[in-house]
C-alpha cells in the first residue's frame, strides 16, 4: 500500500520536470530592440553582415537550440548605410536566403503591422528553415529556425518574435500607420468609455483613445 501511494507522487514529480524541461524562456534583449521565444538562453556573438554593395555591416547573433531543431535571430544596424542600400536590406536579404535551397513559401509578412518577407526553403541536408525579415528604424531583424525535414512548424518562436523601441516596449501600428500603446502600460482603467469609442485591438489603442480615456478618467497629459 505503502509503494500504492507513493507512484503518484513520483509520477508527479517526473511530469513537472518533464515540463519544466520544456518551457521556453521569453528572451528580450533592449539594446538591440527586439524579443522572442527561445527554447533556453540564447548564446550572443558579434558577427559581420555584408550589405548589398558589399560593405561589412555591425551585427548580432543570438542562437539557441533544442534537440536537431536551431534557432536563431540576427540583428544587422544599417543605420550607417547609404539610404538606398537600407531600403534594399529586406529583399537583399531575401535573395541571399532563397540561395540555401528550395524555397516551398514566399511571400509578404508583417510583424505588428511593419512589413517583411517570409520565406520557408528546403534544403539538400534534409532540413527546412523558416525565415521571417523585417527592417525598422535602421536595424534589419532576422529570425531563422532550421529544424528536421519532418518536425512541425516553429511555431512557439515564430509568432513570438517582437520589436521594441528604446524603452524596451513592443512596437505595434494600426493599418493607417500610427503607434498604438499598450494598455498594459497605462494606470487607467479602457472600460471608462465605450468599446465604441475605442480602437481596441488585443489590448492596444491609438494615442487619440489614450487621450479620451485620460478625460474620461480624470487625468492629465498622457507621457508619452
Amino acid at each position: 500500500m505503502g509503494f500504492a501511494k507513493l507512484v503518484p507522487a513520483a509520477l508527479l514529480v517526473f511530469w513537472t520536470h518533464a515540463a519544466a524541461a520544456q518551457a521556453w524562456i521569453e528572451f528580450k534583449n533592449e539594446e538591440v530592440r527586439f524579443a522572442v521565444n527561445f527554447p533556453e538562453q540564447p548564446v550572443a556573438e558579434d558577427i559581420e553582415w555584408i550589405s548589398e554593395d558589399d560593405a561589412p555591416l555591425p551585427a548580432q547573433k543570438f542562437t539557441a537550440q533544442r534537440g536537431d531543431s536551431i534557432f536563431s535571430v540576427i540583428v544587422v544596424d544599417y543605420r550607417e548605410a547609404r539610404p538606398i542600400t537600407r531600403l534594399g536590406a529586406e529583399a537583399h536579404t531575401a535573395a541571399k536566403y532563397r540561395k540555401l535551397g528550395e524555397v516551398t513559401y514566399d511571400a509578404f509578412s508583417q510583424l505588428d503591422r511593419i512589413s517583411g518577407l517570409q520565406l520557408q526553403i528546403t534544403k539538400a541536408s534534409e532540413r527546412r528553415s523558416f525565415i521571417a525579415i523585417h527592417a525598422h528604424e535602421g536595424r534589419l531583424y532576422v529570425a531563422e529556425a532550421d529544424v528536421p525535414l519532418r518536425a512541425p512548424p516553429p511555431g512557439q518562436f515564430q509568432q513570438s518574435l517582437q520589436i521594441l523601441d528604446e524603452n524596451g516596449i513592443r512596437i505595434r501600428y494600426s493599418v493607417e500607420g500610427e503607434r498604438l500603446i499598450s494598455t498594459d502600460e497605462l494606470d487607467i482603467d479602457p472600460t471608462l468609455i465605450s468599446e465604441n469609442a475605442l480602437y481596441y485591438e488585443d489590448g492596444y489603442l491609438t494615442p487619440a483613445q489614450y487621450q479620451e480615456l485620460l478625460r474620461a478618467s480624470g487625468g492629465g497629459a498622457p507621457e508619452h
